[in-house]
């Protein structure tokens, strides 16, 4: 099954371009709809393209080139020895290049593999990477040893253990955990961090005197804070900065995600914009909610056990867009979607599901509902809506 390049609608460029930034009319929804429907491999294709890695480049893009022909983008490629520079090509150009080089993703047919089963994964290892520029596998059981620091890995959780010694320095350590799974970290004042899927958290070894305790987070992580009256306890993300003495409270700052949320346990927190200029108080089972669009800071009541749920091993929704559905999903099983007809997106979802072992098993708690069907093909999860 492969993409003829050469023949392939002189507007394709422009259709995609459009429907990636949700600005396709009827007549050019319904022609994209139709090459996509003579081929998979045209579905495939656009399923790549809406990959976040290339979404987040050709949304900043304002202007189209629509004269730009194919001979002059194959020129650019050999002269950037296929180095594609996004950011100075246009939309169009951006669209006929990865057709081309997405070609290098489809076999002939002969070659193709049947639908598989999309199974919990544990693709990379967890990765503690240290001041010193040194990396270290956390999947396995042992010690670390730093200059100023002991370290205890058991392969779940992470220990950090200060060494006593005079003119000790703060080193910072940075925790990477991959998709498909979780991890413990306790800092060095016997903080619990437990960080979900597809998260990074920088922290020094250990926290000075007579200063504030603070780390930073991308992605998403349960705190069980350690109390200490005079050393306040700070969680910075992009947008966010979480003020606390000792508490427990669950963040969600994905970079992908449309909002920023902390979710209160227990204690009292201080929630605060990036610049300092909004903030709000939080008391258990509250929830401060950070709209990166309207840049605005919501606060409501909210049952905190589906914010918390994938601690039990559960995804948990409330109101969720499927878009957000989705993209937790990924995180866990590490696949890319494609939604076929773009409406669903908005479509929303409450319930929790357990987190079985194929995706395929928790697709069919969705496919219930009577509105979606799921298709899988190699990585690629295909949503559309039931005619």
């Amino acid at each position: 099954m492969t993409i003829d390049i050469m023949r392939y609608p002189e507007e394709l460029e422009l259709w995609i371009a459009l429907y990636l930034q949700g600005n396709l009319d009827e007549p050019q929804k319904q022609k994209l709809q139709d090459w996509l429907n003579q081929n998979p491999a045209h579905m495939e294709l656009l399923g790549k393209l809406q990959k976040k890695t290339w979404q987040k480049e050709i949304q900043q893009i304002a202007l189209f080139d629509q004269k730009r022909n194919w001979q002059d983008v194959m020129k650019r490629i050999a002269r950037r020895h296929r180095v594609i520079l996004i950011q100075r090509a246009s939309i169009a150009a951006c669209i006929a290049t990865l057709v081309c080089l997405s070609c290098l993703f489809f076999l002939p047919e002969s070659q193709q593999q049947e639908p598989v089963t999309i199974a919990r994964i544990h693709p990379h290892e967890v990765k503690l990477n240290t001041a010193s520029g040194m990396s270290y596998s956390l999947d396995s059981t042992g010690k670390i040893m730093t200059k100023e620091t002991l370290l205890k890995s058991n392969g779940k959780e992470l220990k950090f253990k200060p060494r006593q010694q005079a003119n000790a320095k703060v080193e910072w350590n940075t925790v990477i955990v991959p998709r498909g799974t979780t991890y413990k970290v306790e800092l060095s004042d016997q903080t619990e961090v437990t960080l979900n899927a597809e998260s990074v958290l920088h922290f020094p070894n250990y926290f000075e005197k007579d200063k504030k305790r603070e780390i930073w987070l991308t992605g998403e992580a349960y705190f069980n804070v350690a109390q200490d009256t005079t050393h306040p306890f700070v969680v910075h993300s992009k947008h966010l900065n979480v003020k606390v003495l000792g508490t427990k409270f669950n963040l969600m700052a994905y970079e992908e995600a449309d909002k920023q949320q902390v979710t209160l346990i227990q204690g009292k927190v201080k929630v605060e914009n990036e610049q300092g200029t909004e903030e709000v108080i939080l008391t258990p089972e509250m929830q401060a909610s950070f709209d990166k669009k309207l840049r605005t800071i919501d606060c409501k009541k909210v049952n905190t056990s589906y914010y918390t749920a994938w601690q039990q091993d559960l995804f948990a929704f409330r109101e969720t867009p499927l878009r957000e559905v989705m993209r937790t999903l990924a995180q866990w099983y590490d696949f890319e979607v494609f939604f076929q007809n773009p409406e669903v997106q908005d479509f929303t979802y409450t319930g929790k599901i357990k987190r079985y072992e194929t995706l395929n098993e928790v697709l069919e708690n969705f496919r219930e509902m009577n509105e979606l069907e799921f298709s899988i093909r190699d990585k690629t999860v295909v949503v559309s809506k039931v005619s």
